[in-house]
């Protein structure tokens, strides 16, 4: 199952690694189906989490661990006998929801619809979500281990299932022809890898990053900059690295759209005193005024802000999050010259609704 997962991305392998699961859990009691089904999900997040063990080890321990444990409660909810070929794809898409809310927010990062992009049943999503694609990833697991098992009714059913949703999704819509076209550059400074964010010099990465955009020639309608090029305290508007984008966007005659970190100093309210900051896309429209804004509303637990910073600070290192994201509101709708953009920061794009949210806002524009 792990390897099925970006960066390896051998879709097929989920089918494989659902079709050892059925055959595992056979008729097996309730205590042996969650140790089967923490045997799984162990193997699944120990590799598919493994950079996370970058940040902090221990923490990282803990996650897998605790991801495991929603699969070990997948595989003691799918029952023994022939109710199982329904249950246990229901049972991974219940606690595939469940681990995608909670704990702070969810965590629906290494989960097997992220391989199934790449394959057969991707274009499903369209119509399921992730969770539509580990249905089927799942059903095809269960056709494969009642094939495996001669019970050919059961395989035909699942397999017919599967089939059936991977037409449906090939046959869904997928938003119609398109209503402009836009010529768009988007543009990565590049600079020494392998740093983590609090080790590598900002003004670096500014100049890397302005250097690589000057590369760039009119005409142009918009030019994107990755998150977290631009790092200032306090508000950008007035800061000289803002006075730079805005002449750049006026060179090009584009709208363009950075990443900005704005770093505030602690305050009255700030019980740990380590002040907090903003993640979010900014655009600069074609003359140099700054024309829209999104502030990231998901953040990453661990990674840009501690829950619960004074507890864990007595357990682990937090110095590679020094200070916590201030969450953002409302759809990641940005109105500039160049169109409506709908805008995901980075971890946002494993929220469906983040994107929903964007489509909705314009939408309703549109209608009111």
């Amino acid at each position: 199952m792990a390897l099925s997962l970006p960066p390896f991305g051998w879709w097929p392998l989920a089918f494989a690694g659902f079709g050892a699961l059925a055959v595992a859990l056979g008729d097996q009691p309730v205590r042996r189906r969650l140790l089967i089904g923490a045997a799984f999900g162990l193997g699944q997040f120990t590799i598919g989490l493994w950079w996370m063990g970058e940040f902090n080890l221990a923490g990282s321990a803990a996650v897998v661990a605790l991801q495991a444990a929603f699969l070990a409660l997948a595989a003691a909810l799918a029952p023994p006998g022939a109710g199982r070929a329904v249950a246990l794809p229901a049972a991974l898409v219940l606690v595939e929801a469940a681990r995608g809310a909670w704990p702070f927010g969810g965590l629906p990062m290494a989960g097997a619809a992220l391989g199934q992009v790449a394959g057969p049943l991707g274009a499903t999503a369209r119509v399921g979500g992730q969770l539509g694609l580990v249905v089927l990833a799942a059903t095809t697991g269960v056709a494969l281990a009642a094939a495996v098992g001669r019970r050919w009714t059961a395989a035909g059913v699942a397999a017919a299932v599967v089939v059936g949703g991977g037409l449906l999704g090939q046959v869904a819509p997928d938003g119609g022809s398109a209503e402009a076209t836009l010529a768009v550059a988007a543009v990565q400074g590049g600079g020494a890898r392998g740093f983590r964010a609090a080790d590598v010099d900002e003004a670096q990465v500014f100049e890397a990053q302005l250097a690589a955009s000057r590369l760039l020639q009119p005409p142009l309608d918009l030019v994107l900059w990755p998150e977290d090029v631009v790092d200032v305290e306090g508000p950008v508007g007035p800061t000289p690295d803002a006075a730079v984008v805005a002449a750049e966007a006026r060179r090009l005659g584009a709208t363009l759209v950075a990443g900005v970190i704005e770093g505030e100093p602690p305050a009255g309210g700030d019980p740990d005193g380590v002040g907090r900051f903003r993640n979010a896309a900014v655009g600069w429209g074609p003359g140099g005024d700054i024309v829209a804004r999104y502030e990231k509303v998901r953040r990453v637990p661990f990674g840009e802000y501690i829950p619960g910073r004074a507890f864990f600070d007595r357990l682990a290192d937090l110095s590679p999050v020094p200070r916590d994201a201030i969450a953002g509101s409302g759809p990641g709708l940005l109105r500039t010259p160049a169109g409506e953009l709908g805008v995901l920061i980075s971890y946002e794009v494993f929220f469906a609704d983040r994107a929903r949210a964007a489509v909705r806002a314009r939408s309703a524009k549109n209608t009111s």
